[in-house]
């Protein structure tokens, strides 16, 4: 990961992390090729995008577990991805009831920190 620590999230859900996972025909592949190939029925591409959507249920899980929040905003070019959110929503559920919480993909999309930044810049 960049951050410099092993197997955090950013390590396993990101899209860089899942390229970097991709061994044999999909090493190299960016996570964009990752998703197109899983929607073909590439095995290999799909046991990479579940990794990452059972990671991310998990710490939204443990954010759950940690502070009580009743939904959780999922964004970024993986959870905006076609099915990524339904697929994190699955592993969620399997999760113990108390660590469920509603799964929203982020109004504003891909735009949202360009809106962040420019409302910090104004002072809102």
């Amino acid at each position: 990961c960049g951050c410099g620590r092993v197997g955090c999230v950013e390590a396993i859900a990101s899209g860089r992390g899942i390229a970097a996972a991709a061994e044999g025909a999909l090493a190299g592949c960016d996570a964009k090729t990752i998703f197109s190939r899983a929607g073909q029925g590439d095995e290999q591409a799909s046991r990479l995008i579940h990794r990452s959507a059972r990671t991310l249920a998990r710490l939204v899980a443990d954010v759950k577990a940690m502070t009580d929040c009743q939904c959780a905003v999922i964004g970024g070019s993986v959870g905006l991805a076609e099915g990524y959110l339904a697929l994190v929503e699955h592993y969620l559920v399997q999760e113990p009831a108390a660590y469920h919480v509603e799964l929203l993909a982020a109004h504003y999309r891909h735009d949202a920190g360009l809106l962040g930044a420019a409302l910090l810049a104004r002072g809102e």
